[in-house]
């Protein structure tokens, strides 16, 4: 099996994922997860379906707009051009980068006294016409609607704080208006998310 081969059949699986009530926890057929052992790209085109099929379970009902929207990315993702390098720097080094970049996805920075193991993140978005906004990650098994964003003083610019663990990364992107998903555009660390996007990196 091959890259193409590989999303076809990972599209067939998830349509027959999607069409049931109550998808739980289904395994992958063996030959995906064969092939995805020794792919990278594959791998994590997987990982991030199984990850939805997670969320959509815990949402304990079904989420059609998910199925639609891994189908569609793979089928336009191409597989020997997703080969883009990763970047891994320090925790130090990107927490340095960040608090630079101060005002984008952490800004105030809470609970950071020795002992503590949470910080309070701050996450914006700039989308004058999104009618609402949501950030979606790790931290939250990537539930489309499990932290939403406000504009309160309806200035374009979308706002919420949450808790997270300290000492981890992060993969996280925006959902704006069940329709379309974006990296945060000021993020300084990102990486391809296996269905032709990216997924912003944030590490505290």
């Amino acid at each position: 099996m091959n890259c193409d081969d590989f999303c076809r059949e990972l599209s067939r699986w998830l349509e027959t994922v999607w069409d049931t009530d109550a998808p739980g926890d289904p395994t992958p057929p063996v030959e995906l997860s064969s092939h995805a052992e020794g792919c990278r790209e594959c791998q994590n085109r997987l990982d991030s379906a199984l990850s939805l099929i997670k969320a959509q379970s815990a949402a304990g009902k079904p989420s059609p707009f998910l199925a639609a929207r891994i189908n569609e990315k793979l089928r336009t993702v191409k597989p020997k051009e997703r080969r883009r390098p990763v970047m891994y720097t320090s925790l130090a080094a990107a927490l340095a980068v960040v608090l630079i970049a101060i005002g984008l996805l952490a800004g105030p920075f809470k609970g950071n006294r020795k002992g503590e193991t949470e910080l309070l993140v701050k996450f914006t978005l700039e989308a004058p016409a999104a009618e609402q906004v949501y950030v979606v990650g790790d931290w939250n098994d990537w539930n489309a609607t499990a932290n939403p964003l406000f504009d309160d003083n309806a200035d374009g610019l979308w706002e919420t704080n949450i808790k997270l663990e300290a000492g981890k990364e992060y993969r996280y992107q925006f959902y704006i208006d069940d329709s379309k998903w974006v990296a945060d555009p000021k993020a300084p660390l990102k990486i391809d998310d296996g269905f032709g996007g990216q997924n912003s990196i944030l590490r505290i």
